[in-house]
């Protein structure tokens, strides 16, 4: 009877490690469930944001090509103008010493005459 106690006492102890370890596993499965929902939600977000950041960055680097060409036009104008003026400028020094030129040797051309 003792021995029988003993077995049917060890086959119920077994038993409720048995259960306890199988419910330890479920547990943990359905952790690792819950992780996984979890991470797959974060991949999403995290495609999310990686397409909104790289929206962003295209709508922010056809801005400032924009800006860099009007830029660039602008700059081209100018220094157009710069270089009209200074042609203007130039030729009307030239003007200005062939006249001091012309003047000089019209005044030696007055004297040997003279």
């Amino acid at each position: 009877m003792l021995m029988e106690t003993s077995l049917i006492l060890n086959v119920v102890f077994g038993s409720v490690i048995l259960l306890g370890f199988m419910a330890y596993v479920i547990a943990v499965g359905f952790s690792v469930s819950k992780v996984k929902v979890q991470l797959n939600e974060n991949e999403r977000n995290f495609d999310e944001t990686l397409k909104s950041l790289e929206d962003n960055m295209n709508h922010i680097e056809n801005d400032l090509s924009e800006r860099i060409d009007n830029l660039d036009s602008r700059l081209d104008s100018r220094v157009d103008q710069l270089d009209n003026n200074l042609n203007r400028y130039i030729e009307n020094e030239v003007r200005e010493i062939r006249y001091e030129i012309e003047k000089q040797k019209g005044m030696q051309e007055s004297d040997l005459l003279a």
